[in-house]
């Protein structure tokens, strides 16, 4: 009967024993963590407390980031490996300046100019050494500056349509009128012409006066040198 009894109290102490045990690590309070011993990415940063989102207004500065916080509720693009791994595959519109990857109560912060890509991203080492699956993410990010607009120089268009296609018209340039030239016929050779054409016309022309005295010169000089003609006209 004593025997039983020492066996219940030595195994109700044992058991004590571990639950304090356990009780005092869980309730361990960040202070009490080493981050050297939560390693479990060499390109990473460990944070040894809580980062939330939540708190929007300070938390990316807590990290040590620029920017302000996003997740997945914002239209970040990422994509789960897993329950321990993520990949981070952009958020339009914005700059990515960094990511923090939670697990229980410290987190991995991985500074996106020194990560590229931002790939197979974990959460810190458990107590035990495994890495443990992620609890919360999320991103810090600044907003692009939009690009300035550029003046371009536009051709206006014709509003009464000669110009409907907006393109600067060309001059096609003209040929100078050909000069004609027109030769004038004096007065004197026309009037000439037409007396010729109008004798021509009637059959009367000065010709006739010279053979008809060509033929009284003729016979006479053949009256003068005839006697046999000159006798026959004193008869």
């Amino acid at each position: 009967m004593r025997q039983t009894a020492r066996r219940l109290l030595g195994a109700a102490a044992l058991l004590v024993a571990v639950t304090s045990a356990t009780a005092g690590t869980a309730l361990a309070s960040p202070g009490d963590i080493d981050p050297d011993t939560r390693i479990s990415d060499p390109r990473a940063t460990v944070y040894v407390g809580n980062l939330e989102i939540n708190d929007k207004e300070n938390v990316c500065e807590v990290a040590g980031l620029a920017g302000t916080p996003f997740d997945e509720e914002d239209g970040v693009k990422y994509e789960l490996d897993g329950s321990t791994k993520i990949n981070i595959l952009g958020f339009e519109g914005y700059t990515i300046t960094g990511v923090v990857v939670k697990g229980s109560n410290v987190a991995n912060i991985y500074d996106a100019s020194k990560v590229d890509p931002l790939t197979g991203l974990i959460s810190p080492l458990n107590p035990g050494g495994n890495v443990p699956d992620i609890s919360h993410w999320f991103l810090c990010a600044v907003e692009d500056e939009g690009e300035e607009p550029t003046s371009e120089t536009s051709t206006p268009t014709n509003p009464g349509g000669e110009n409907p296609g907006g393109e600067t018209p060309t001059s096609v340039p003209t040929e100078a009128p050909a000069t004609s030239v027109t030769t004038t016929t004096p007065a004197a050779a026309a009037a000439g012409a037409n007396d010729n054409d109008q004798l021509a016309a009637t059959g009367f022309g000065s010709g006739w006066l010279l053979v008809v005295g060509l033929a009284l010169v003729g016979a006479g000089a053949a009256f003068v040198a005839s006697p046999k003609l000159r006798g026959l006209v004193k008869r």
